[in-house]
């Protein structure tokens, strides 16, 4: 950002398999400000849904911040006995509440 703040998105409390590839269903989408020097200045606070949620896109616009990602994701066994599990809620919208850019 101008300010020389940064906004940060992703995901908390992903658990990964220690020995292998495999990933949790518990994880929750993360947006959170950050102070020039890197400390955290705010989370902002994104709300979730069921399964794993990530945030994993952001562009400007129109002085506001487009944020993309998915809902409702599956984990890596989530399909093993019930195929129509893979599924995810991907989504796309304008926030006009943040910091300005």
């Amino acid at each position: 950002m101008p300010s020389g703040r940064y906004l940060a998105l992703g995901t908390t409390d992903y658990v990964q398999n220690p020995t292998g590839a495999s990933i949790s269903e518990a994880a929750q989408p993360l947006l959170a400000l950050f102070n020039t020097d890197g400390s955290l200045a705010q989370n902002l606070g994104f709300p979730g849904g069921p399964r794993h949620n990530q945030l994993s896109t952001i562009a400007s616009l129109d002085g506001g911040w487009l944020l993309g990602g998915m809902v409702n994701g599956p984990g890596t066994h989530s399909g093993d006995v019930q195929r129509e599990l893979i599924t995810a809620d991907g989504f796309l919208q304008q926030r006009m509440d943040l910091p300005a850019q």
